[in-house]
């Protein structure tokens, strides 16, 4: 929340600063309407920069490597299938 707000108070200051140079000067609509998307291209930018780092840092938060639950280990018996068939022909 804080990023936001000191981006929007951030862009209020460039706003204020530019905006006397801006009336002081002739400015094509065109290069108006440049200058205001490039700024919400970077805006939106950050803005995803942020949730990704967000995301990733919940990730990362949330990923627990040393589990406290304790483990279920299997009983397995191997069997040799080539001893098992040749007591099955004995017994035949």
């Amino acid at each position: 929340m804080f990023s936001k707000k000191s981006l929007l108070a951030t862009t209020l200051v460039a706003g204020l600063i530019a905006a006397p140079t801006v009336s002081a000067q002739e400015i094509s609509l065109e290069k108006f309407v440049g200058l205001m998307l490039s700024n919400a291209v970077a805006q939106a930018q950050y803005e995803i920069h942020n949730n990704v780092q967000a995301a990733v840092l919940t990730a990362g938060l949330t990923f627990d490597i040393e589990e406290s639950e304790e483990f279920y280990v299997a009983d397995v018996q191997i069997k040799d299938l080539n001893e098992s068939e040749s007591q099955d022909d004995g017994a035949e």
